[in-house]
């Protein structure tokens, strides 16, 4: 009877527990947004382990690539992230179509903090 209680009493630990949030590299895990600012959109992705082609481009106006949308997933859960970057001529596309070779070379200039981290 005894090993039941225990087991029962880990269990009963173990499921109030809350999550860990994300430590970083050291600790595993994904940095904080604020220190992504600085870093390229690739490097960025890289440690959310996001794929390029899960972004979602932020034009606006219509044509002029300001910022990438996608999920963290190394966040647990994984989290929305925005990533602005500063406009320039080679951003504008009247198709609203831009490589992720381009994209990817964007260096961070901004995280929004509205997104829950």
């Amino acid at each position: 009877m005894r090993p039941a209680l225990i087991l029962l009493a880990l269990v009963a630990c173990s499921s109030t527990s809350p999550p860990v949030a994300p430590k970083g590299p050291e600790g595993g895990g994904t940095p904080a947004p604020a220190s992504w600012v600085g870093l390229t959109v690739g490097q960025v992705l890289s440690q959310c382990g996001t794929v390029a082609g899960e972004m979602e481009m932020v034009d606006e106006p219509p044509g002029k690539l300001r910022a990438v949308e996608f999920d963290c997933h190394q966040s647990d859960p994984a989290r929305r992230v925005i990533l602005e970057f500063e406009y320039h001529e080679g951003l504008f596309s009247s198709e609203r179509s831009w490589s992720n070779e381009l994209v990817t070379a964007q260096r961070v200039t901004r995280v929004p903090e509205s997104l829950g981290w």
